[in-house]
């Protein structure tokens, strides 16, 4: 047993005094740099914000009744006393989307008017803006 602890405790006090130099630890990042970040592929995706606004001016425009952004509904908020119903974000690929939007008119006819608006995302978009406000859209792109 005082054979088996003497090695033991030999072992441990050269494994102590002399630790493993870096050449021999593989790694696939470099062990002198803490701020290494392994490479990722790119994220080409663009973000979106969408901002959907009713025109508190007009009077016979009830309000925006639901919006599609590429087939998908946007669940609208009531107003509120800016006018505001709803800011989204999203993050897609650079490409050509459909926007529709339908609106309700209190007076004139058809009492409901559906709109369409095809907006395209360049590739070097890092933010497409999209505001709509009753029968108008307007896009802006930030590089």
């Amino acid at each position: 047993m005082k054979i088996k602890l003497l090695a033991l405790s030999l072992f441990l006090s050269i494994f102590y005094f002399h630790p493993i130099p870096n050449g021999m630890i593989t790694t696939d990042y470099p062990l002198d740099n803490p701020y290494y970040v392994p490479d990722r592929p790119v994220d080409t995706r663009a973000r979106v914000e969408i901002v959907i606004q009713d025109d508190l001016n007009d009077e016979n425009v009830d309000s925006i009744q639901e919006v599609y952004f590429n087939n998908e509904k946007l669940n609208l908020r009531k107003t509120d006393f800016l006018g505001n119903r709803g800011r989204f974000y999203l993050r897609i690929s650079p490409g050509t989307y459909e926007v529709k939007w339908t609106i309700r008119s209190k007076t004139d006819w058809p009492t409901v008017e559906t709109y369409r608006e095809n907006v395209t995302v360049p590739r070097n978009a890092k933010l497409f803006y999209i505001q709509i406000n009753q029968a108008s859209i307007q896009t802006d792109t930030i590089q």
